[in-house]
């Protein structure tokens, strides 16, 4: 079925100022009663993001991917961008021998404070734990863990995801050296990395035609067994740089929404991580942080709406010319022709 675009114009969108008072910088609610945008029977609305500008007001490792458990407690990894993987094995080591005992030291940090962006290492991060008492092989084993329900930890360190529900499974080695038990050998299995994300994401409240897999609406959660392809809110993924998120189109139609409904006089636009959760905002200081605007955590996007007409059903009609006659009328038994004086030759 063809179509033709009847009309099209741009919604730009800025979330820092003049926004209603359930809005927040990352999670705007825009009014269009005075401004409604809807269409006729046999037309359907194509919302298509044209480009998206934000600084980097927020830290790499945040409150969705730095919680870790050592025996079911959690331990808190600052929030904070680390220069290289060995800051971020540092942090965790220090983290982890403060849980483990204040008379706990860490020992050969691997990757080493020479490991660069460009290589000369696996990115795995192991090191040592050196205790004041001997530890006993068997029992003072400590159990380490990257719950899901905790984030994206997981990924962040290098170890294995635990899923809701297990207590016990450990995410990486924590093994008593036998041949001096004051030491403890902790080894993650995967490279580590500075950061989880690598695109922020505008969602939208209105129903389309996108899809998605779940995880990308899991939040902090994750199942094996139910796996399934949903509608999606998606409207727009957008590159995080080390200062500011930005995209722009080059096609014109990269992301787009084909809508269910045919008017909206209210849309809802907001910005999550890959599954769906909220992007910690920095906050600090004791004065008016105005917690319900999120500081200059903001950002400017431009949404190009068209308005489509399907060309089918009762809009269907010939585009092609009649065909024209190439026997005298006199030989013809076709309707005796007319013509005006235009010089068109048309049957009665």
């Amino acid at each position: 079925m063809s179509t033709a675009i009847v009309n099209s114009f741009n919604i730009f969108v800025d979330s820092g100022r003049c926004i209603t008072s359930q809005s927040t910088g990352d999670d705007i609610h825009l009014p269009l009663s005075e401004t409604p945008i809807h269409c006729a029977d046999n037309q359907f609305l194509i919302l298509t993001l044209q480009d998206f500008n934000m600084v980097k007001n927020f830290t790499n490792v945040n409150k969705n991917n730095s919680i870790f458990r050592v025996d079911n407690v959690a331990v808190h990894l600052d929030h904070k961008n680390y220069k290289n993987i060995h800051d971020v094995a540092d942090e965790f080591s220090a983290k982890l021998a403060t849980a483990c005992g204040a008379t706990v030291t860490v020992d050969s940090v691997n990757p080493d404070s020479h490991t660069n962006t460009h290589g000369n290492s696996d990115n795995v991060i192991n090191f040592q734990l050196t205790f004041a008492n001997a530890q006993i092989i068997g029992q003072d084993e400590k159990i380490i863990q990257f719950r899901i329900e905790d984030g994206d930890i997981y990924e962040l360190l290098g170890g294995n995801k635990i899923l809701p529900g297990d207590i016990t499974t450990p995410s990486i080695d924590y093994i008593i050296d036998t041949t001096d038990n004051t030491r403890v050998n902790i080894q993650c299995y995967y490279p580590a990395q500075r950061f989880t994300e690598e695109h922020v994401y505008l969602r939208t409240d209105l129903p389309s035609t996108n899809l998605e897999t779940m995880s990308y609406s899991a939040k902090y959660d994750d199942d094996n067994n139910s796996v399934h392809i949903n509608n999606s809110r998606i409207l727009g993924k957008v590159p995080i740089t080390d200062n500011v998120c930005q995209f722009h189109t080059s096609t014109g139609n990269e992301y787009s929404v084909h809508l269910k409904q045919k008017n909206f006089t209210m849309m809802n636009l907001k910005l999550t991580d890959s599954h769906g959760r909220y992007i910690p905002a920095i906050e600090k200081g004791s004065g008016n942080l105005q917690p319900t605007k999120k500081g200059n955590f903001n950002f400017k996007c431009t949404i190009k709406c068209e308005i489509v007409q399907n060309m089918g059903g009762h809009n269907n009609h010939l585009q092609t010319e009649h065909p024209q006659k190439t026997v005298s009328a006199r030989f013809g038994t076709e309707p005796l022709p007319y013509f005006d004086y235009g010089g068109v030759r048309k049957n009665r």
